[in-house]
């Protein structure tokens, strides 16, 4: 504690029970060794009364605000609780002790907890009702002087909520701490709504309050930017600003909606962007997209840009990318990050062309609507420009229509042979770039995938190294070999848009670059690994 200024250990004290003299001094300890400013560089927060007032509490701490650089926000809601008896009959079933099958707490002690979560339900709602979630943040975040960035984190409920229910804070009051004891560590998924209600209005919320601030945010990461965060409205000003009558309406009552212009104006001063994008439900999917693409035109300060859908792999789900980015020019952009779009042949030339700038550059699941993807990458619009970028990573799940779109009757026509397969034959299914090799493809070529394939193509020197993809065309031509060899099983294998030849020679070029391979040249079983995961099934042909 000799380390720590009295101001510090005085706001350790306020957080830590000081009657708890081992986890005061250790608290304090840990001060000292990691530093005060990293302490309190980001500050986690939810949108819960008692998490609120630590955020005001430190906003007026005239030493620790001064370090603040962001917040990472949690939309939650408290969940409505069930029956009396119903919520009881839960917290036994989890607390109760299997070897004395006898509950740890009386019913008074659970009583007086269902009560206390009954308390924070009506609590949450009516803080939101009234604004004052709006305004405790309009207060704090106007004292952080140095507040540069707002991180919206799906994880943060889960986190933050488990470790207060784990360990809960004294300064979280004595109801909270014994509810939290009763109903145990795993209590929080039934004290949270962990499915949130409406986060377009509490993230509505924290952005208003920003935009308040005398200081512009600089980076916005949000992990779930809904439809109606945006707005679909017409009537809502167009030209970026927010008109000081709908800033007024909302601040005077916070369930206004501002959406289109507070986006907008919160764009402008952003130089980083991360935007992670629910996926839509309204019908007028297009029309939103249309409003984002709007609002990213006043962004002109942007240098580094990421949009995604999360964990889509299917092309009707897919971003447009001519409505939300074909307009767009950003003159200091640097990086961009694109996953689950879709786009048309003129598209990723027309955009590098005004954006020089850009040196980074990550395509994950990208959709060809009216070109082939091996064609295009290797075509004389676009592959300069992928090879002056200093990084270009191509992964996850690629598809065009002209690699799936190859049936039976076309092949038998094309190369005149008789049909001996009665359905139409294609690749099935997207080409999943990011799809682990074989050890022994791994071995021979020194990539793990057609992701690493494809990036040493474009660092090299035109000629250089061979494009590791088929075109549609070389598709049916490989097919008919295939076929005219009697090596072709009809799988639908989309590992057949890498060219097997190029990458590892053509003595190799009938084993499947995704399978493993005993001594003697058996295949053994395909592997599969993404994200992390192996996955190995044997196959049946």
């Amino acid at each position: 504690m000799d380390q720590l200024s009295a101001d510090i250990v005085q706001t350790i004290a306020d957080v830590v029970d000081y009657s708890d003299i081992p986890s005061f001094r250790l608290t304090c300890r840990a001060f000292a060794a990691i530093g005060l400013p990293r302490q309190f560089e980001t500050i986690p927060v939810m949108l819960f009364r008692n998490s609120l007032e630590n955020l005001r509490r430190i906003s007026q701490h005239p030493v620790c605000r001064n370090y603040v650089l962001t917040i990472e926000f949690g939309p939650c809601v408290v969940s409505k609780p069930e029956g009396r008896e119903d919520w009881i009959d839960a917290v036994k079933r989890r607390r109760m002790v299997p070897s004395s099958k006898h509950l740890a707490y009386s019913e008074v002690e659970l009583e007086q907890a269902y009560q206390s979560h009954r308390w924070y339900y009506d609590d949450h709602e009516e803080m939101k009702n009234t604004g004052y979630d709006f305004e405790a943040f309009k207060s704090a975040i106007s004292c952080f002087p140095n507040l540069k960035r707002l991180h919206i984190a799906r994880s943060i409920t889960r986190s933050l909520g488990l470790s207060k229910f784990k360990n809960p804070p004294p300064n979280w009051g004595v109801a909270f701490c014994s509810m939290a004891k009763v109903m145990g560590r795993f209590g929080c998924n039934q004290f949270w709504d962990l499915d949130w209600g409406d986060p377009a209005r509490d993230i509505t919320s924290i952005l208003a309050a920003c935009k308040l601030a005398p200081k512009a945010l600089s980076s916005f990461d949000c992990e779930v930017f809904d439809e109606e965060i945006i707005g679909c409205d017409e009537s809502h000003d167009m030209t970026g600003s927010v008109p000081p009558s709908r800033l007024t309406e909302f601040v005077e009552d916070p369930t206004k909606d501002i959406g289109f212009s507070l986006v907008c104006a919160t764009f402008e001063s952003l130089t980083s962007m991360k935007l992670t994008l629910l996926r839509s439900r309204s019908a007028q999917c297009e029309s939103w997209q249309e409003h984002l693409g709007a609002a990213l035109c006043h962004a002109q300060s942007l240098e580094a840009l990421g949009i995604q859908l999360p964990s889509s792999h299917r092309s009707n789900y897919a971003l447009l990318f001519t409505t939300i980015l074909g307009s767009s020019t950003w003159p200091h952009l640097t990086h961009l990050s694109l996953s689950s779009f879709r786009f048309h042949e003129h598209d990723l030339p027309t955009f590098l062309l005004r954006h020089p700038s850009l040196h980074t550059l990550t395509l994950t699941h990208a959709y060809a609507t009216d070109f082939d993807w091996s064609a295009h990458l290797q075509s004389s619009s676009l592959a300069p420009h992928l090879r002056q970028l200093r990084s270009l990573t191509l992964a996850g799940n690629w598809l065009a229509e002209s690699w799936t779109e190859l049936d039976e009757i076309f092949l038998r026509d094309y190369f005149h042979y008789e049909s001996r397969y009665d359905e139409p034959w294609g690749l099935g299914r997207p080409v999943d770039l990011s799809a682990v090799f074989g050890k022994w493809a791994r071995d021979i070529t020194g990539a793990r995938n057609a992701c690493e394939l494809l990036s040493r193509y474009f660092a090299s020197v035109p000629g250089e190294v061979p494009f590791p993809l088929y075109t549609g065309r070389e598709i049916l031509e490989e097919v008919a070999r295939q076929m005219e060899e009697e090596t072709w099983d009809g799988s639908r294998n989309a590992g057949m848009i890498i060219a097997a030849e190029r990458v590892v020679g053509e003595q190799y070029q009938n084993r499947k670059l995704h399978s493993n391979y005993s001594e003697d040249g058996e295949e053994v079983g395909e592997e599969f690994r993404t994200c992390g995961m192996n996955m190995y099934y044997y196959s049946s042909w």
